[in-house]
């Protein structure tokens, strides 16, 4: 007797994602380089934005009038699961550098699978989706806590990579450079644990918006129901609880443990070095909510971002403390050419000649063939607009708009020669075409008591250079 056998293979998670919340022409989610989920925001003028689930780390943005991503991803950037990808907007929480008390350089956001939480390709302001942050294990935390911890999660790495590749993503093998993967800020490592975590999607009932305001512009945000209090004044927030999504869908990006890395960090003066964290840190984190947003914007396809950090704590004792930055890669023609203004009578730390806080007396930061590591100071109430000018050939203008408020400082980075060199995901020649311009809070901590929440908006814009305006007007005809 004949027996006819039926095998089910179920549909790429991602695909599914695609089905449930893809939007024609604003929103598609699909598989990136080594199987890495991604989606694609799109505006009507032709502006588009990539963002991976991997880190809720944005890898491109690409304004209409122009020919490519205005960020920087390096050709030697790693896609592995294994380490931050080298490039585009990395999320350094809950630390930036080692400005906290996790042995790890950035924290771990940018090593980890986020949730995606929202979804609305129809938005009237543009495209946008929401991630949220899985929760660490106690464990994982105590363990990211002091230099043991990549030595302790050596043996879980190939243990539990079959975890990762069952959830049908592509794996890539470890890297078999050898040189240095250390710099003053950015320091790789080739171990750690992909265990999986699974935390329910809350796609299926939409999230409220707001309208937010960080004195630039409007942003909707997304928030949870849980009664936090914003740190500063900004509007009343609210939300609706969905009901807990148990579809193939929840679970397409089964999240990583954070990457471990050592300390190559360059000595500060003891004034410029924040105050470290409390030796409850580990557990304050299990109740931090962390959210980010991005939106690419219908009528100038600005690219927005809105990160939102929750103290959910169920004691008042439990104070939340964190660094952060958003640690955004600019794409330029010829780092030599480009112009930086508004920093100008800033107070700096100049994290190469460790020598107390300087003031910035020059009008434009212009930069040569050294690497270049400075945590700028704002005053506040001081202008919330960075301008890079001559990104491209066009001599185009990047503005870089974030208020004093949510991010007081902004580090600026480019790694020289030497350090290109040294740094295993990075070209020997790539420093010449790329600039750190990254929003933070770094020299002082932001401190959440019970219920209370930060939020931190970065806006995005292109400026026409004037190769730009030439071209659209043989274009036109005028």
């Amino acid at each position: 007797m004949d027996h006819k056998i039926t095998v089910n293979i179920s549909k790429d998670p991602i695909q599914e994602v695609q089905d449930r919340y893809g939007t024609p022409g604003r929103l598609t989610f699909f598989r990136g380089k080594g199987g890495l989920e991604m989606v694609l925001l799109q505006t009507a003028d032709g502006a588009c934005a990539e963002v991976s689930f991997f880190g809720a780390q944005v890898l491109s943005w690409q304004p209409p009038s122009c020919t490519r991503s205005l960020l920087f991803v390096s050709k030697e950037a790693i896609f592995d699961r294994r380490r931050a990808i080298r490039g585009g907007i990395p999320v350094c929480w809950p630390q930036f550098s080692t400005y906290g008390a996790l042995a790890q350089q950035h924290g771990y956001a940018r090593n980890m699978s986020w949730e995606l939480v929202h979804a609305d390709g129809d938005h009237p302001e543009g495209p946008l989706v929401v991630f949220q942050l899985p929760t660490v294990t106690p464990a994982a935390l105590a363990k990211m806590m002091g230099s043991s911890y990549a030595n302790a999660i050596d043996g879980a790495a190939s243990a539990s990579a079959a975890d990762v590749h069952g959830a049908g993503t592509a794996g890539a093998p470890s890297s078999s450079h050898q040189r240095d993967t250390g710099d003053a800020h950015h320091t790789e490592s080739t171990a750690m644990s992909s265990k999986p975590m699974q935390t329910p999607s809350r796609l299926q009932t939409p999230i409220m918006t707001e309208q937010t305001t960080n004195g630039t512009d409007a942003i909707p945000a997304v928030e949870d129901n849980s009664g936090a209090q914003p740190r500063s004044a900004r509007g009343a927030e609210g939300a609706v609880a969905p009901p807990p999504d148990t579809s193939a869908a929840a679970r397409y990006a089964p999240a990583s443990s954070a990457v471990p890395e050592g300390a190559t960090e360059t000595i500060l003066p003891a004034n410029a070095v924040p105050r470290s964290t409390s030796t409850i840190f580990e557990t304050e984190l299990q109740h931090a909510q962390v959210l980010m947003m991005v939106q690419l914007g219908a009528a100038l396809g600005d690219l927005r971002l809105r990160m939102s950090v929750s103290n959910r704590a169920p004691n008042e004792s439990e104070t939340l403390e964190f660094t952060t930055a958003l640690h955004s890669y600019l794409r330029v023609n010829s780092l030599t050419q480009v112009r930086v203004l508004g920093l100008s009578g800033c107070e700096y730390v100049d994290r190469m000649r460790p020598q107390g806080m300087i003031i910035d007396s020059e009008p434009v930061l212009m930069f040569r063939d050294h690497e270049v590591d400075r945590i700028y100071r704002r005053q506040p109430g001081s202008s919330n607009a960075i301008r890079i000018e001559h990104v491209n050939a066009q001599k185009g203008t990047v503005v870089v708009e974030a208020s004093t408020d949510d991010f007081p400082e902004v580090v600026v980075w480019n790694p020289g020669p030497q350090k290109s060199h040294d740094l295993v995901d990075l070209d020997d020649r790539e420093w010449m075409f790329m600039l750190c311009i990254e929003p933070a809070v770094v020299l002082e901590p932001v401190r959440l008591a019970q219920n209370e929440r930060w939020c931190g908006h970065v806006r995005f814009t292109y400026l026409a250079g004037s190769s730009d305006i030439a071209s659209a007007a043989k274009a036109s005809g005028t």
